[in-house]
């Protein structure tokens, strides 16, 4: 199973570099993110890599290959979210490296440190957009799905921002306030936790999703 994880790494070395590089400039471009540059970075980089990995094992045809093995399915489904995993803590860790980097060159960019919160809502974030995704590649594969998740990732990137803000200058906002209130008055230890059962819990359904529809694929 290790090997295929590793392999959404190894055979896209140049997506790797490039989504890397996304991250300098995204730093550079988006000034006024504030805490959430990190959490919208890993949500770039991640959907960089992810699409990149499914574009490539269509393009192979690497689910045909993989099904005439003895492997289970479940497997290949598991091995794919592991692949996610993977990609986060290398885009966390090429984020820390831009932190570190950029002021001992003197580069004159904030790049804003990464927090308990933005850790947490990164992780989430990534969960609920991936965890819509695989569903839908592993059910009508990559050609047939990409326009869908393209439309599905532009509107949470852009569209998240503009709906919070429309919640906010609404007039009718007291649930909003209770919900606020609520966070507010919890430690950072104890939202952390629910944010991370959450994504576990998204997780989890998306997988057992994806493995029913794969089940049932054709090649």
């Amino acid at each position: 199973m290790l090997n295929l994880v590793l392999k959404d790494l190894l055979i896209q070395k140049k997506s790797v570099l490039f989504a890397a590089l996304y991250i300098i400039l995204f730093v550079v471009a988006f000034q006024n993110m504030g805490e959430l540059m990190y959490t919208t970075a890993m949500i770039a980089f991640t959907y960089i890599l992810v699409m990149g990995g499914f574009a490539n094992d269509d393009k192979n045809k690497v689910d045909t290959i993989l099904n005439s093995l003895p492997i289970k399915r479940r497997n290949i489904v598991l091995c794919k979210f592991l692949s996610l995993f993977m990609f986060l803590a290398i885009g966390t860790a090429t984020y820390l490296a831009v932190y570190f980097i950029f002021p001992v060159l003197g580069i004159p960019a904030n790049v804003y440190p990464i927090t308990l919160e933005s850790f947490v809502g990164g992780l989430l974030a990534v969960s609920i957009l991936n965890g819509i995704y695989f569903p839908l590649f592993f059910k009508l594969g990559y050609t047939r799905a990409r326009v869908i998740n393209l439309v599905i990732f532009f509107s949470v990137f852009f569209g998240v921002p503009s709906l919070v803000n429309f919640i906010v200058r609404t007039q009718d906002i007291e649930m909003f306030y209770r919900i606020v209130d609520f966070f507010e008055r919890q430690s950072d230890i104890v939202i952390a936790l629910t944010l991370l059962l959450l994504s576990s819990v998204l997780l989890l359904v998306s997988y057992v999703i994806s493995v029913q529809l794969y089940k049932r694929r054709e090649f």
